[in-house]
């Protein structure tokens, strides 16, 4: 783990710039009359591979168990406990692998504790690659996250706030197509263990927008609830996915 401080969040702005020239069509979806880009099953591998944790894809639950920790250490143990107000920053690489999965990302992270150290606003900005069985990704990512009951009696954290990854993805099924998309996602009342840090509730609307080597473009929005023990639901429409947090991968459901 690499520590070093930074000026913050020099990285976003360009990432969101990015993002902007990313060329969507409107192609139709599965249930559309035209070949899609990618399969709606294909769409919730991505959003799947998006948030899923530690041991598959390094992605939005990890995420969110990273910025518990900012509140609570390791990662951040010498933050002194009259810290409101202090904009702290550091950069930590993440790399893993193991059966089916690996994951290499820098992370450049800006935090601040507010509220008597009951609130931590944090963003950051993430570039890297994973590889897991039914997808691999070079890609990068930011958030703004806000998060309460840092110090207080709750036994969850609450967290709110913002989610954009932009990627180039080689499937490995199906159709095994090459796409480059973007994810938005928009994060209500996530409630997170503060002593596991696992994601215990809440819900995420999400927009995934691809435009794939055949040619063809997609976009699809829909919700995710998340339903604790490292599960979550997918809705596109009618149709519904479980997400597995732990492997980042979705089943219709």
């Amino acid at each position: 783990m690499l520590h070093r401080y930074l000026h913050p969040l020099k990285l976003i702005p360009s990432l969101f710039i990015s993002a902007s020239l990313l060329v969507i069509g409107c192609g139709k979806n599965q249930m559309g009359e035209s070949d899609p880009a990618i399969t709606d099953d294909d769409a919730a591998d991505v959003v799947a591979a998006s948030i899923g944790g530690s041991s598959s894809s390094d992605g939005l639950a990890a995420q969110l168990k990273l910025a518990a920790e900012l509140g609570s250490g390791p990662v951040a143990p010498n933050a002194p406990s009259n810290s409101d107000g202090i904009t702290f920053d550091t950069t930590i690489v993440r790399q893993a692998f193991g059966l089916g999965y690996r994951f290499s990302y820098t992370y450049y992270i800006s935090y601040v504790f507010s509220n008597f150290g009951n609130t931590l606003d944090v963003s950051y900005a993430m570039k890297g690659v994973y590889d897991l069985p039914r997808i691999s990704s070079n890609d990068s990512a930011n958030a703004v996250l806000n998060l309460n009951h840092i110090i207080d009696s709750n036994p969850t954290l609450t967290v709110n706030g913002s989610y954009l990854r932009l990627g180039s993805q080689q499937f490995k099924v199906r159709d095994q197509l090459s796409i480059t998309s973007q994810i938005t996602m928009s994060l209500t009342n996530v409630e997170v263990d503060k002593i596991t840090k696992l994601i215990q509730s809440g819900t995420a609307t999400v927009t995934i927008a691809a435009q794939a080597s055949n040619g063809r473009s997609f976009s699809r929005t829909g919700t995710i609830t998340f339903d604790g023990n490292q599960r979550a639901t997918l809705l596109f429409g009618a149709r519904r996915w479980i997400l597995d947090l732990v492997r980042g991968e979705a089943e219709a459901g």
